[in-house]
């Protein structure tokens, strides 16, 4: 469920690679159990991974 969300919020990540913008790793923080790859550049963190 989380993973499909995720997926369509980082389709606005490219907005910033049309603005000139260097883009790194990024990711979604989220309640997903385990840190998963939405695709080569893009993650969905676990909160339990940030705030433990």
């Amino acid at each position: 469920m989380y993973k499909r969300e995720a997926e369509e919020m980082i389709k606005n990540f490219s907005k910033l690679e049309k603005a000139s913008k260097d883009i790194g790793t990024g990711g979604i923080i989220c309640f997903y159990d385990t840190l998963t790859g939405l695709d080569e550049k893009n993650y969905i963190i676990p909160i339990s991974s940030v705030i433990n």
